[in-house]
């Protein structure tokens, strides 16, 4: 049996906003266990994570069972996400209190798709798919006040002039599988796939919101999710895509210039990792009162804020949900599952 109450679950937990959302849970709830999830852990985060921990704690750990641990996720494939789903529940972890939906990609470079395994294009299927199916395939080892946060981003409104291309939601078919009708896939490059794939993100937190909304007035569960978006943060993982110099300069160099970056883009809304980390886990950890009030709201840092225009078209929202369903679910037993919150 764990020495842990609980399972404090975060993907993308290896580097930039996801380390050190992983820090400051690990720091503030000692009797949860940490899951960080990854493609690999090259860094050796855990260990890292661990030494920060007891360092801040200035004691070492006295437990048998380590508090944090790694477990690999390849959140492009269907089929990895549900073998991930499977080994984590045969590890027996206790239930997963806070489930911290922070991974993502970003292409920088031309136009041309690339699709993952399932034949989906590569941004949508790991800013959105893998952690929708992630979460839904976790549901039965969840507690019943169980907090869900994914990370968005300030780009996918267009009213916050962020210099990248504009967000765009047609359909989430167009989305997955893009094709030259309208213009769809010569128009959207890199940059675009990535806010149009934030947009998502908030689209997804309202129709699940409205789900848990319901369940929580017939007394089914008490689950609560909201949004974030952490700021642009020099020193993220998402800059690998830029190739080593770029990721060096952005790691290194703008990491300690912040001020510059403020001034640049007209906005304060710039943050070191740690501290958009800390912005994250205060949000992951909400219980009670606090997490039923903020449910199905968009944070900035940890300030709510209203989403942008489009994250509001209900339509929009609901054409996510099934589609999101009608492609995850492998038949029908599976797909009743996946609607009942």
């Amino acid at each position: 049996m764990s020495q842990y109450t609980s399972t404090i679950l975060v993907t993308g937990g290896t580097l930039g906003l996801g380390f050190w959302a992983a820090y400051e849970l690990a720091c503030n709830f000692p009797n949860s266990k940490i899951i960080i999830s990854a493609r690999s852990d090259k860094e050796n985060a855990v260990d890292r994570l661990d030494e920060l921990v007891q360092k801040r704690n200035s004691s070492p750990s006295n437990r048998k069972e380590r508090q944090i641990g790694f477990r690999p996720l390849d959140l492009s494939s269907t089929s990895k996400v549900r073998k991930f789903v499977e080994d984590f529940a045969a590890q027996g972890y206790p239930p997963v209190s806070s489930l911290v939906l922070n991974a993502g990609v970003q292409f920088h470079e031309g136009k041309e798709v690339t699709l993952s395994s399932d034949g989906v294009e590569m941004t949508f299927a790991v800013n959105h798919l893998g952690h929708a199916l992630l979460l839904y395939l976790l549901k039965p080892h969840m507690t019943t006040d169980a907090r869900i946060v994914f990370v968005a981003s300030g780009v996918h409104d267009p009213a916050q002039k962020t210099g990248l291309p504009d967000a765009k939601y047609e359909t989430a078919e167009l989305l997955a599988h893009p094709t030259d009708k309208n213009g769809y896939e010569v128009n959207q490059g890199g940059f675009q796939r990535y806010s149009s794939s934030k947009l998502v993100n908030v689209l997804f937190i309202y129709a699940l919101e409205e789900r848990l909304k319901k369940a929580r007035e017939a007394g089914r569960s008490n689950w609560t999710v909201c949004a974030m978006d952490p700021g642009l943060m020099p020193g993220t993982g998402l800059a690998r895509e830029m190739g080593p110099v770029v990721m060096w300069l952005v790691t290194h160099i703008l990491t300690r210039m912040l001020w510059l970056l403020k001034l640049a883009i007209r906005s304060q809304n710039v943050h070191l990792p740690q501290n958009s980390g800390k912005n994250l886990a205060f949000l992951a950890s909400k219980k009670g009162p606090d997490a039923m009030q903020s449910s199905g709201q968009y944070f900035e840092g940890a300030r709510a804020i209203d989403s942008s225009v489009d994250s509001h078209n209900k339509m929009k929202q609901e054409d996510l949900w099934r589609w999101t369903v009608d492609f995850l679910a492998k038949d029908g037993e599976e797909k009743e599952r996946f609607e009942n919150f």
